[in-house]
């Protein structure tokens, strides 16, 4: 995690991309501990959080791209909220079979 953020500090302008729900599912999983804070220090940092949702339809690999999270978005929010907020907005580009234990909305993605 040091290295991500390091290399995001970069003014050369690096890219890096997150799976905080991996699981090798063909549907979203609660992310692991931590990963809500992690979140939260990178858009501290003003470090643009892209949500992409990304799925497979037939022989189609499908991405698609949400708006950045906004500077200050994960504020006083704790590790899991931080996460939740996050994993929701990603939840809201995909088609609902691919949602897992986000297909029930709770909160505004906003």
């Amino acid at each position: 995690m040091r290295d991500i953020v390091h290399a995001l500090a970069d003014p050369g302008g690096q890219v890096v991309a997150l799976h905080p729900e991996a699981g090798g599912t063909q549907a979203l999983i609660r992310p692991p501990n931590g990963m809500g804070r992690f979140l939260t220090l990178l858009n501290r940092r003003g470090v643009p959080l892209v949500p992409v949702g990304a799925f497979e339809e037939g022989k189609r690999f499908h991405v698609t791209f949400g708006p950045a999270l906004t500077h200050g978005a994960l504020d006083g929010l704790g590790d899991a909220q931080s996460a939740e907020r996050a994993m929701r907005v990603i939840a809201a580009l995909l088609p609902a079979r691919s949602r897992g234990v986000y297909a029930d909305p709770v909160f505004p993605v906003s």
